[in-house]
């Protein structure tokens, strides 16, 4: 899907996300990372961490796009306060932001939910491979990114260990 092609909104994410999971029309199986299927009438929910709001709201239109649940935090710290009220099945997390930085971010969520894949999104070109193969983390996007590479990196970090 092109960005384009993305559906609009007024900046309410769960708008986005209703006429995206309308606009699929019959229900998908989606392959989780436990290998088991289920229906997307239960859409795989992402948390999108970043500072900046027209990127987390351009983000949350991608996903949403995609079928996929988005929620977002603008800040680490609010981010550890929506993920202990509800689950996720995966944080994207910016790693350049006031206060506690991604990393920490990042460590502070493998520490409580060790089986929670997280996803580098960054305009950072080269990150301290410290940041990059911390535990939990199962990829990074480098911004600006187009919305096939986000579809394809989310996929293969909702897709679990790769098996041989």
């Amino acid at each position: 899907m092109r960005p384009d092609e993305m559906p609009q909104s007024s900046g309410d994410a769960d708008d986005a996300w209703r006429r995206a999971h309308l606009a699929e029309g019959a229900l998908k199986a989606a392959r989780t990372p436990g290998g088991w299927t289920r229906s997307t009438a239960e859409p795989l929910k992402i948390l999108i961490v970043d500072d900046e709001r027209p990127v987390r709201e351009m983000l949350a239109r991608y996903v949403a796009a995609l079928g996929y649940r988005p929620y977002s935090a603008s800040y680490a710290e609010e981010a550890l306060r929506v993920l202990r009220r509800r689950r996720m099945d995966l944080v994207m997390v910016d790693i350049r932001m006031p206060g506690r930085d991604g990393g920490w971010l990042i460590e502070q969520a493998h520490a409580r939910w060790p089986s929670l894949p997280m996803l580098i999104v960054t305009g950072v070109e080269e990150l301290d491979p410290h940041i990059t193969l911390q535990p939990g983390v199962v990829g990074y996007l480098v911004k600006p990114f187009t919305a096939e590479a986000l579809g394809d990196a989310l996929r293969r970090a909702l897709s679990g260990p790769e098996e041989d």
